[in-house]
């Protein structure tokens, strides 16, 4: 059963590119609540995460990059 559509769930953010939304399967009360590390919603989210450091990580070194040439 869906509670929201695309729309509402999203709308805070429309800017967001599609592959940085992360569909899981609970409410919004249990949103961040997990059952532990072999929860599916657990697994999805925390591999999102790590996706997201490792991107900041190399936007970061590129920012590093382009100021030392200046």
């Amino acid at each position: 059963m869906r509670l929201v559509d695309r729309i509402s769930a999203t709308s805070f953010c429309p800017v967001e590119e599609l592959h940085d939304q992360v569909p899981i399967d609970t409410d919004h009360l249990n949103l961040v609540k997990f059952d532990g590390r072999h929860d599916l919603n657990y697994d999805t989210v925390c591999s999102k995460l790590k996706e997201v450091v490792e991107r900041a990580s190399e936007t970061i070194m590129k920012r590093g990059d382009s100021t030392q040439s200046e």
